[in-house]
């Protein structure tokens, strides 16, 4: 049993239509339709999920990203309901210099394919 990490899998389906690498707003959403159990809506634990799954790749910043990621969902869940909407998670990680960072260096599109906000 083997895993890949987030880069590796966005490589292997490259080749598949609508697949938004290049642009990290595109790729969040992307993302979170992943996590998404079909509400609309990330509970805190897919939150966690999602974003330590975009980012493992660079194990170093595991726990900046853990952090981060605890400090973005409290932000993002203002009325305490425990989920965030795609927007709100979108516009979470996206603010975030780490992680926007960590996603822009973790992109595996040739440049001419990235368009940064």
């Amino acid at each position: 049993l083997g895993f890949i990490n987030f880069t590796e899998f966005l490589l292997a389906i490259d080749t598949t239509p609508n697949i938004p690498l290049g642009n990290p707003e595109q790729m969040v959403k992307w993302a979170f339709r992943l996590f998404d159990k079909g509400y609309g809506i990330l509970e805190e634990s897919e939150f966690y999920e999602m974003v330590n799954y975009m980012f493992e790749t660079l194990e170093s910043m595991s726990e900046k990203v853990e952090e981060t990621a605890q400090t973005i969902f409290k932000n993002l869940d203002a009325n305490n309901d425990g989920c965030v909407t795609e927007e709100e998670c979108v516009r979470g990680i996206l603010m975030d210099k780490i992680l926007l960072q960590i996603l822009i260096q973790s992109n595996p599109a040739p440049a001419s394919r990235r368009s940064y906000p």
